[in-house]
């Protein structure tokens, strides 16, 4: 069974001469300090369906269901989503190279920027459709036909 998530994080000691000195920093004592209430880390993620979606949404083994919040957490490896993400790179020659590698994701940041999610009171804007339908027959006018004439001489032009 694969795990889901990040990986665990490791803590390094820089390298110097002896181990001692790598290790001190390490073993230091830590203040027990509690957290302050206004260092909350938790996102809180709603989830607003449209006029014809489900009221409920199951998404990486969390369920969303509709107008009610739920709270994801960064620290909490299984809110992280591994997606392909690109990262680019310098060529032997100079040049961009683009390549995707495996990356976790935070399920947080991607309901960011979808519409359907609103996260801390804060909802993406939905895209709005720009394209125009053609006119009917009679609706037809001379300057469509020069459209497509000029786009036929462009495919005739291609194919010599």
């Amino acid at each position: 069974m694969a795990r889901r998530g990040r990986p665990p994080k490791v803590a390094f000691a820089p390298v110097n001469d002896t181990i001692e000195d790598d290790i001190a920093p390490l073993n230091a004592p830590h203040p027990s300090v509690p957290r302050a209430a206004s260092a909350k880390r938790s996102l809180s993620v709603i989830y607003r369906p449209g006029e014809m979606d489900r009221p409920s949404v199951k998404w990486n083994g969390v369920t969303f269901k509709a107008n009610i919040a739920v709270e994801l957490d960064p620290d909490n490896e299984e809110h992280y989503i591994t997606q392909l993400m690109p990262k680019v790179f310098v060529g032997p020659h100079g040049e961009a190279q683009t390549k995707h590698r495996n990356c976790d994701v935070f399920m947080g940041d991607l309901a960011r920027n979808n519409p359907s999610f609103e996260v801390d009171g804060k909802r993406a804007r939905k895209k709005i459709n720009t394209r125009t339908v053609p006119p009917p027959g009679a609706e037809w006018e001379e300057r469509h036909e020069g459209i497509i004439s000029y786009s036929d001489q462009l495919d005739s032009g291609a194919t010599a």
